[in-house]
């Protein structure tokens, strides 16, 4: 009995880790008129932030954000935001407060956006990590992580 519960064990851990499935699908316009399809990132490391402007411990956030995109972008790094807010002049007014260059997605949605849904987001911030082939590497990373797991998989090729 116990040996069969080790291997359930051994095997759960096994396909948890090797087991990574695709991103849920993503295109939508952003803030900057811009057309995003997350298919066309392939071959780039993607961290989807999703995140809002009334969420005091996301734009504490921002500048650690700033700092892995500048570390890592040359290296493969493309980060995604992804506003939960209802006001998209809000978020673009945060923006450019912070000097955030990465695309940014505000449907004006808020909680009730497709892309929240197919990403199963409850609150923010949230970050999910996906791999170079599309995978999701990582679904609940979390921020004092995100350096360690951005230079793992970073360095994974």
């Amino acid at each position: 009995m116990i040996r069969a519960i080790l291997m359930t064990a051994v095997w759960v851990v096994a396909v948890s880790v090797t087991g990574a499935e695709p991103a849920p699908e993503l295109r939508a316009t952003t803030l900057h008129d811009g057309e995003l399809d997350l298919a066309e990132l392939n071959g780039n490391v993607v961290l989807l932030q999703f995140w809002s402007t009334y969420c005091a411990t996301c734009i504490e956030e921002l500048p650690t954000l700033k700092r892995l995109h500048k570390k890592h972008g040359a290296a493969g790094l493309e980060i995604i935001g992804v506003a939960l807010d209802e006001k998209p002049r809000l978020v673009r007014k945060v923006i450019a407060q912070q000097g955030i260059n990465w695309p940014q997605i505000c449907d004006g949605s808020g909680i009730d956006s497709p892309i929240v849904a197919a990403y199963d987001v409850k609150s923010t911030p949230r970050y999910v990590l996906i791999d170079r082939a599309g995978n999701v590497a990582d679904f609940y990373v979390r921020p004092s992580e995100l350096e360690q797991a951005l230079d793992t998989i970073l360095s994974a090729d």
